[in-house]
């Protein structure tokens, strides 16, 4: 479904208040009837008196040359002669102040929609720490700033966060994984985006070889710094393999009742200890 921005509907308004105004001098030149003299017919007749010897009666009277019906002569009358071009002005200038109260009344409401609303996003596959570590706090700080993937073990399950101010509501999440080398590429050789992967009729049998799953099992996902591990969305060791890309979408709803969407691209790395972003699809591949 294509969306139409704000600022694209404020263009296309205004865009028709110029060509109401600047039109209405083209439709008088084009459509009004040019002034005409106008013509009369004298007519009459004699009426004899009723006597012999009275004198007759001339009655005369007059009749316009080419009368049209009333409904033209109104038509005329009302967008030709009584409805000026200041009129038409300050039709078109009330119009205008309509558009601008009704952007900026819009465009409050979307910039609160906008502050107040749900971000959710993938962040990458999670598993389940080993105990490699004796020392407690040596074991609480390496999982929190230096984590590698050789700390933990499958199954590993894709970890969701919301970074909003509220609540969203996921409607289907659907994820795959693929080697580096089999993910399509454009012309420049860049990574395509995955929406348009997942979209496009040009990458179906992309999909029916390496996507894994969906899912559109409804969550609520409230805004918190810790990240859920998302159980409907699980790999096992041997299919988190080094040199793979684990990528996917997250569409959901926020509590306007708007949809977006998120995208992800992982490439596993290091041996498989880390992950690298891919694709754009954290920049610019969500909405």
């Amino acid at each position: 479904m294509i969306r139409i921005s704000l600022k694209s509907w404020f263009i296309i308004l205004a865009f028709s208040g110029a060509l109401l105004f600047f039109g209405y001098p083209l439709k008088e030149n084009l459509s009004c009837p040019k002034e005409q003299k106008i013509g009369w017919n004298i007519d009459g007749y004699i009426k004899p008196g009723p006597k012999k010897h009275e004198p007759q009666k001339t009655e005369l009277f007059a009749i316009q040359k080419n009368s049209s019906g009333d409904a033209q002569d109104f038509s005329d009358k009302y967008f030709c002669k009584d409805f000026r071009l200041t009129d038409w002005a300050l039709v078109t200038f009330t119009y205008m102040l309509a558009i601008v109260g009704w952007f900026t009344l819009k465009s409050a409401d979307d910039n609160t929609k906008r502050k107040e609303r749900a971000y959710i996003a993938c962040a990458g596959l999670w598993g389940i720490p080993n105990d490699a570590v004796q020392n407690q706090w040596l074991n609480e700080w390496l999982y929190r700033h230096r984590a590698q993937a050789s700390m933990f073990h499958g199954p590993w399950r894709m970890a969701i966060h919301n970074r909003g101010q509220t609540a969203g509501f996921t409607t289907k999440v659907e994820w795959g994984m693929c080697p580096d080398q089999e993910y399509p590429r454009n012309c420049h050789g860049k990574y395509v985006r995955v929406s348009k992967i997942l979209n496009n009729r040009r990458y179906a049998g992309f999909r029916r070889q390496f996507m894994m799953g969906f899912t559109e099992i409804q969550d609520i996902l409230v805004p918190q710094d810790e990240v859920l591990h998302y159980r409907h969305c699980q790999v096992t060791d041997e299919e988190r393999k080094p040199g793979h890309i684990f990528f996917g979408r997250i569409k959901y709803k926020d509590v306007f009742g708007d949809p977006h969407y998120s995208t992800f691209a992982l490439r596993i790395t290091d041996n498989g200890n880390h992950t690298d972003g891919v694709a754009d699809a954290y920049s610019d591949d969500h909405d």
